[in-house]
């Protein structure tokens, strides 16, 4: 994958999150953030949840 977007950073944030690994999941989330790709409500809403569970 070459180009990265806000779907492709979503779904692989949300498996991390769901896979117990919340820390990394946050860690993602943060390089996202830095890389402006900006983020949506579903992104929005498992960074909240990973934020719960670390």
């Amino acid at each position: 994958m070459t180009t990265r977007n806000v779907v492709s950073w979503t779904a692989f944030i949300v498996g991390l999150v769901h896979a117990g690994y919340s820390l990394e999941g946050l860690l993602y989330f943060s390089e996202m953030w830095r890389s402006k790709v900006g983020y949506d409500s579903q992104t929005f809403t498992i960074a909240l949840k990973a934020s719960a569970d670390s």
